[in-house]
């Protein structure tokens, strides 16, 4: 049976605002601050989705296993 990887990476620097743009940002995000806030926001997955990181910083590669 043929095996496939696939991976998908995305990195990008994103500031305070960028993460809490209603102003509502903790007096001192950390981050588990941030974590909260991807959990909060349904995930991962989702995040990626409604806060279009895929669009923009993704990186994507597939290769046969042999």
């Amino acid at each position: 049976m043929k095996k496939f990887n696939l991976s998908y990476v995305v990195q990008c620097e994103l500031t305070v605002d960028d993460l809490w743009p209603d102003g509502n940002a903790p007096e001192e995000p950390t981050e588990q601050h941030v974590l909260e806030l991807i959990r909060r926001d349904g995930g991962m997955l989702n995040v990626l989705n409604g806060w279009a990181l895929h669009e923009n910083f993704a990186e994507w590669d597939i290769w046969e296993v042999v």
